[in-house]
C-alpha cells in the first residue's frame, strides 16, 4: 500500500483462513526533518530597529521564520515570520537567525548561522575635557585625557597641541581615559586640543591646559639647562611613617620641598633654610611618593615609601 506524507498512526489486523489466529501491527509515521536554510543578510538598520532580507524558502512547502538574540546562542522561542525587528537598544550587538518553520508534514529545520548586526549609535555629546583629572601641574610628559560625554559612545579620539595640528592628527581607537604625550620636554604651560567621534558624527573641538614641570623617578635629574646638579639631598627614614627628615649638602639658597604622587598630584610644598629639617607627611596617603628638592634652579627627585 502507499503511505501518505502527513504523519499518522494506523493499525493492521490479520487473521488466518480459519479465523483462529489474528495478528495486530501498529505503525506510527512521524514528521520529516525540516530543511536547512542560509543565514539572513542585512537590509538596513537604525538605532532601534533591524530589517533583514527574506531568506529563500525550501521547495518542500516550509515557510521561513526568524529570531533575534543578544547572544550567538539560538533562542528557544520568539520566532516570527516577519523580517523587521523593532524596540532595540542603540549601539548594541544582536544576532539574527533563520530557519524553516514547522508545519503539518515537517519539523522545524535547524537554525542558520547568525547574522551579527550592531545597531546605530547616537551622536556623542562632548560635555567637558580636562587633563590629569584637573591637576594644575604635570610631572610627566604623558598625561591622561579625561572626557565627560553623554548619549553616544566614542569610538575614536585625536589630540594635538594646536588646532592646526589637530586637523591632521591621526584618529586613535578610544579607550576610557586615553593618554597624550607632549611634543617636547620643555617646561611650561601645555594646551591640548582634542576631538571625539563615533559612527554617527565628529564632535566639536575642546581644549585643556596644564603646567608641565618635568620630574622623573630617578635619584638625580639635571636641571632644564642640563647643568649637573651641584647639591645632594638625603631623605630618611625610608620607608617613613609621618615625619620625613631631609639633609641637604651644597645648597646655595633656601630649599623648596614638594611631595607628589606618581601620577603628578601635589600633596604639599614647603620652603626651608638650613642643612637639615623635617617635613610632616601625615596629610599624604600611604604608598610610593616622589619628593622633589629644589635649590637655586636645580632639583633632585627621590622616591619615598610612606607606610
Amino acid at each position: 500500500m502507499q503511505f501518505p506524507v502527513r504523519p499518522f498512526t494506523f493499525t493492521v489486523q490479520a487473521a488466518n483462513s480459519t479465523g483462529s489466529d489474528t495478528t495486530q501491527l501498529t505503525i506510527a509515521v512521524a514528521k520529516a526533518a525540516g530543511a536547512t536554510v542560509t543565514a539572513p543578510t542585512l537590509a538596513y538598520k537604525t538605532r532601534n530597529s533591524i530589517t533583514i532580507r527574506a531568506v529563500d524558502a525550501p521547495d518542500n512547502g516550509q515557510a521561513i521564520e526568524y529570531a533575534i538574540s543578544t547572544t550567538d546562542t539560538v533562542p528557544a522561542g520568539a520566532w516570527q515570520p516577519g523580517t523587521n525587528f523593532t524596540g532595540l537598544n542603540a549601539n548594541t550587538t544582536y544576532y539574527l537567525f533563520a530557519r524553516a518553520g514547522e508545519n503539518g508534514y515537517y519539523m522545524a529545520g535547524a537554525a542558520s548561522a547568525p547574522l551579527t548586526v550592531t545597531t546605530d549609535d547616537y551622536a556623542v555629546t562632548f560635555i567637558s575635557f580636562i587633563l590629569n583629572t584637573g591637576e594644575h601641574f604635570a610631572l610627566f610628559r604623558t598625561v591622561d585625557l579625561n572626557y565627560t560625554v553623554s548619549n553616544g559612545t566614542p569610538t575614536h579620539y585625536r589630540a594635538a597641541e594646536s588646532k592646526a595640528a589637530l586637523n591632521s592628527a591621526a584618529w586613535q581607537l578610544y579607550t576610557p581615559n586615553p593618554t597624550y604625550t607632549f611634543a617636547d620636554d620643555m617646561q611650561g604651560e601645555k594646551t591640548v586640543y582634542t576631538q571625539l567621534k563615533n559612527s554617527v558624527a565628529e564632535t566639536e573641538v575642546k581644549n585643556a591646559s596644564i603646567f608641565y614641570k618635568p620630574v622623573h623617578p630617578k635619584e638625580s635629574t639635571p636641571n632644564p639647562a642640563n647643568v649637573p646638579v651641584s647639591f645632594t639631598a638625603t631623605l630618611y627614614p625610608n620607608p617613613v611613617e609621618n615625619i620625613m627628615h631631609v639633609r641637604v649638602e651644597g645648597a646655595t639658597t633656601s630649599v623648596e620641598v614638594a611631595v607628589y604622587s606618581i601620577t603628578g598630584t601635589r600633596y604639599l610644598s614647603q620652603t626651608f633654610n638650613g642643612a637639615t629639617f623635617s617635613v610632616d607627611l601625615s596629610a599624604c596617603p600611604a604608598g610610593l611618593l616622589l619628593v622633589r628638592v629644589d635649590n637655586g634652579g636645580q632639583y633632585v627627585v627621590k622616591q619615598l615609601i610612606k607606610q
